[in-house]
């Protein structure tokens, strides 16, 4: 398999950034950073599998099924956990007082994925303790 990126792509975001330094035909890497009491757009993906790890620090996540707040569940995951994320599941990354590094391997192309506005989902839901 060839990467098929000359260099990283680096894009900075309001809750943190992530570089893409991996683009195949089976896969495609990303690490993500997220800012300390941040916390990542609640989104869905109709075709788009992932795979994710916690490198650094402590990551507040909240999955379920879309799209009802109601079936959301939330975890805090240490360093060195991981976790499956098929299609169809929305799901929304977070810090709590300190940064977050994640290394996310997933389906591969870029999928645009449908953001589930806050009004459907209350806001809030990272804990700082």
């Amino acid at each position: 398999m060839t990467n098929k990126l000359s260099q990283p792509i680096y894009t900075e975001k309001e809750w943190g950034s992530e570089i893409i330094w991996a683009i195949t035909d089976s896969y495609i890497c990303k690490t993500i950073e997220i800012n300390p009491l941040k916390i990542t757009d609640l989104i869905v993906y109709e075709n788009k599998y992932k795979s994710i790890i916690v490198v650094n620090g402590q990551l507040s996540l909240a999955m379920g099924k879309c799209c009802d707040e109601n079936n959301l569940e939330y975890y805090d995951c240490p360093e060195g956990w991981s976790i499956y994320i098929e299609p169809g599941i929305m799901h929304r990354y977070g810090a709590t007082d300190k940064t977050v590094r994640i290394i996310e391997v997933a389906s591969p192309g870029i999928e645009e994925g449908i953001i589930i506005p806050e009004q459907l989902i209350g806001v809030g839901y990272v804990r700082s303790g």
